[in-house]
């Protein structure tokens, strides 16, 4: 019986959500809204370390955190990074508090680059010190609202008045 039941309890750790994406807004107002987006350890309790949390956007890598050599933060999407007030932070000090956090400031929105499917991927130990990989669910992020003001206008449907008799006033 204590048998069964501690292999039930192991099956159930194994398949508690451990790791999670969160977007503060799936639907974005070009810009009026910013963009939040956290990779979050949800159930540090089943891990002993975790060390490297990223970020990617359709299956191009974005940012990450890894603790080697040291913890810091490290850019994949250079363009990215060099917008003005974009921010990556975040720690993997304390298993139960792991995050990384991605913020593009309203201003700094660019559509469609930031329009994209994007998802979380967490490395650790668990607490046997088993390597452990868990991705996020994928989230779609939309940006809507965006006026292409580079494109000329469609003058096919402008009506130009002609005149009857031309050359008399």
């Amino acid at each position: 019986m204590f048998y069964a039941l501690g292999a039930l309890l192991l099956a159930n750790l194994a398949s508690a959500q451990v790791f999670q994406i969160e977007i503060a807004n799936t639907t974005v107002e070009y810009g009026t809204t910013d963009i939040s987006i956290s990779c979050v350890v949800t159930n540090g309790t089943t891990l002993g370390t975790v060390f490297a949390i990223s970020l990617k956007k359709s299956d191009a890598s974005v940012v990450s955190i890894t603790t080697s050599p040291n913890e810091g933060i490290s850019w994949q999407d250079t363009s990215l990074q060099n917008r003005n007030g974009v921010t990556a932070n975040g720690s993997l000090s304390d298993v139960s508090k792991a995050h990384l956090h991605l913020y593009i400031p309203n201003s700094s929105v660019v559509y469609p680059d930031d329009e994209g499917t994007y998802q979380c991927t967490m490395s650790g130990l668990d607490l046997m010190n088993t390597p452990v990989t868990e991705n996020s669910e994928s989230v779609f992020l939309n940006i809507t609202g965006y006026i292409d003001t580079t494109k000329a206008p469609d003058l096919s449907t402008i009506t130009v008045p002609s005149s009857t008799n031309p050359g008399k006033g």
